[in-house]
């Protein structure tokens, strides 16, 4: 069964927003609040989705930078996503390691911003 983000209700709007923790040495931990996005729909179709977004919100200046460098993403299929000179998230399909440790069917995309 191959259901998209928004095929699942949301009881509140902090479903899809949580709190990250960056451990720093000797110190608290950062911590920071993300909006974060999975799907099983294509990469293509999940950047269209964050482009859309930020149109509506009128946010200009948007990039995707090939190759976001992060651990678990595939380097082919991600970038990097500044406004400006900001970086303000990421968005890739997840490893294929990853994906068949959580049991997926099919690729998984991630975004977060």
């Amino acid at each position: 069964d191959h259901r998209d983000l928004h095929s699942f209700p949301t009881r509140r709007s902090s479903d899809l927003c949580a709190r990250t923790y960056a451990i720093r040495q000797n110190d608290l931990p950062e911590e920071e609040e993300t909006l974060s996005l999975v799907s099983t729909k294509d990469y293509s179709y999940v950047k269209g989705v964050l482009e859309n977004i930020f149109s509506m919100l009128k946010i200009k200046d948007v990039t995707f930078v090939p190759n976001a460098q992060k651990d678990f993403l595939t380097a082919q299929t991600s970038a990097t996503i500044k406004i400006g000179d900001q970086t303000v998230g990421f968005i890739g399909l997840l490893q294929q390691g990853i994906s068949s440790a959580v049991d997926a069917q099919g690729s998984i995309v991630v975004a977060e911003l």
